[in-house]
């Protein structure tokens, strides 16, 4: 057994059944192990062990299924969700990671993709520069990965969210040469309308759904993230989407709350940080502090919910649009 831990942690805690047997352990033993709940197979002839793992959390748990997947697939790579998860790419576009998520692979022969437990697995000849290892892990490189994603996306708005996501992540200095790399494949036409709305300044897909609502309405946001200080030069608030010709703002409110009144001056990290020290009280009481904070600086502000954008995107747009307008007489 001691033997089995040190390999499996050499690997994100995955073990190959064969190097289970290698490692001394009988067949029995290793299915005493699964029925006890120490060991469980993520897919065919892998095992996790839950001590070897290292974090015990959602994102242990992929690293290790993602070190399982590819036993017995020589020259698998993971990519699709998978690879963007391990990069730290896309992070706050991609859906919640669940315990049954499939790990992504992908294989160079046709004939390696067969149904199997726990893992998803589609064709794709790499080159390779189209590789990177993440967590000691083969991966599809950034721009392979979310050229695959955009290619896959359904509708706009998750594209460009993917595409927003990522260039807030740090792993991608611009989209061109993704854009390039998605060229040729299936679904590049459809995708090619979706590159020139990415803006790496949105900070949750809320923000970006609700850009590419006004957008869509005629009435694109002049900046992302505008810092609003007050007469003295002390920053207040940062505004997701502004229009400050008009000194109109608009609040994308998703799950979290945005920034604050500001303690001192310009907030750790610098001005352009945007809210850094926050008023240590209730959220609520710090959002109200902050509207009021915008509203005595001459701010009109319209706030966006998920339901307004994706169940009244026209009423947005008519509230933005006479919100600029009231401004503007």
């Amino acid at each position: 057994m001691l033997l089995a831990g040190r390999v499996a942690r050499a690997q994100n805690g995955a073990i190959t059944y064969r190097q289970a047997l290698e490692a001394g352990l009988t067949r029995e033993q290793i299915r005493q192990f699964v029925a006890r709940g120490w060991w469980y197979s993520p897919c065919r002839g892998s095992y996790v062990i839950r001590a070897a793992a290292g974090a015990a959390d959602s994102e242990g748990d992929l690293r290790a299924r993602a070190q399982a997947a590819p036993a017995g697939r020589p020259g698998a790579v993971i990519g699709g969700i998978t690879a963007a998860r391990l990069l730290g790419l896309c992070s706050h576009a991609l859906p919640p990671l669940t315990a049954d998520e499939p790990v992504h692979l992908l294989v160079a022969r046709r004939g390696a993709i067969h149904p199997a437990r726990g893992v998803r697995i589609g064709f794709a000849v790499l080159r390779a520069d189209e590789v990177a290892t993440a967590c000691g892990l083969p991966v599809t490189a950034p721009v392979r990965t979310l050229a695959d994603l955009v290619l896959g996306c359904a509708d706009r708005g998750e594209a460009v969210s993917f595409m927003d996501a990522a260039l807030r992540s740090g792993c991608l200095d611009g989209l061109d040469v993704v854009r390039a790399a998605a060229a040729g494949r299936p679904g590049r036409s459809r995708a090619e309308q979706w590159w020139s709305l990415a803006d790496g300044r949105s900070e949750s897909v809320l923000e970006t759904r609700t850009r590419l609502v006004l957008v869509s309405g005629g009435l694109p946001p002049e900046q992302l993230q505008w810092l609003v200080c007050d007469k003295a030069g002390v920053p207040v608030a940062r505004i997701d989407l502004a229009y400050p010709s008009r000194r109109v703002a608009v609040e994308a409110d998703g799950a979290r709350f945005h920034g604050g009144v500001i303690h001192g001056g310009v907030p750790r990290g610098g001005a352009n940080a945007g809210i850094g020290a926050l008023d240590r009280v209730e959220p609520v009481f710090r959002d109200r502090k902050r509207q009021n904070a915008l509203s005595g600086l001459d701010w009109t502000i319209v706030r966006v919910t998920w339901s307004d954008v994706l169940e009244r995107p026209s009423e947005v747009i008519a509230d933005v649009r006479g919100a600029l307008n009231r401004r503007a007489a």
